[in-house]
């Protein structure tokens, strides 16, 4: 466990192995024992050093909540309202020059009419820029991949994976589910990554196997299940 001190935009205690924030009230020894031996009954018996090392890896991510830690000449409410629309240019699937053509008059029209203020510092104090969206957007899709990877280290799931040719290019896609801490069956995009061999049972089992490997995900031990469209040489771990 860690308080919000690890992550000063945390407001309430942290748990460095499934992301779950906890009351205050869960703090108290008795409650720590038990969330252990509810949710990380593996962990129980895992030295102090190994506590630490995971509290240091988390603080060392160059993660979407770091980058709110940093120094800046740009206001808080500014970093945010930026990563807040290139969330929004990420779930449409606009471009990223959409910030500058069509957000950024849209709010100057409503501050100068609706609100009656100058909109320039405002504006300013935004950054909109295409390079901006488009670390913005590469910053959180980065984030929400550890958070997975954290995740999927820690509890059982199945895979479905399936391969595709776009543009004479061969993708391997990998979808996963597994239940959140609330017992909700949840369904993620895992990765897409390019054969650059071939698509034959074995190189597809060499990809995932590899992308499993290199992101530490004890696949050994958590993967219950895996579907695919294939034979079944592609899916014997």
């Amino acid at each position: 466990m860690d308080s919000s001190k690890t992550l000063q935009t945390q407001k309430q205690p942290f748990c460095l192995m499934c992301h779950q924030s906890l009351s205050n009230e869960a703090m108290k020894p008795s409650r720590l024992s038990d969330h252990m031996r509810r949710k990380h009954p593996d962990k129980v018996s895992k030295p102090i050093e190994y506590f630490q090392e995971l509290k240091s890896a988390l603080e060392s991510r160059s993660t979407l909540i770091s980058l709110f830690k940093k120094q800046t000449k740009i206001n808080d409410g500014g970093l945010i309202a930026s990563y807040k629309i290139a969330e929004i240019i990420a779930k449409t699937g606009s471009s990223h020059t959409a910030a500058k053509k069509i957000i950024k008059p849209a709010v100057e029209a409503v501050i100068t009419e609706i609100m009656n203020q100058d909109p320039s510092s405002i504006i300013k104090a935004i950054p909109l820029s295409n390079d901006s969206i488009r670390r913005r957007i590469d910053e959180m899709s980065d984030y929400i991949e550890d958070v997975l990877i954290q995740r999927l280290k820690t509890t059982n799931f199945s895979i479905q994976i399936d391969e595709s040719t776009v543009d004479n290019k061969a993708l391997l896609m990998g979808y996963v589910r597994y239940f959140d801490n609330n017992c909700a069956l949840q369904e993620d995009l895992l990765f897409v990554k390019l054969l650059e061999t071939d698509t034959t049972g074995a190189s597809i089992f060499s990809a995932v196997k590899t992308f499993f490997e290199e992101k530490d995900i004890p696949y050994t031990k958590n993967l219950v299940s895996c579907a695919t469209d294939g034979a079944m040489a592609m899916v014997e771990f």
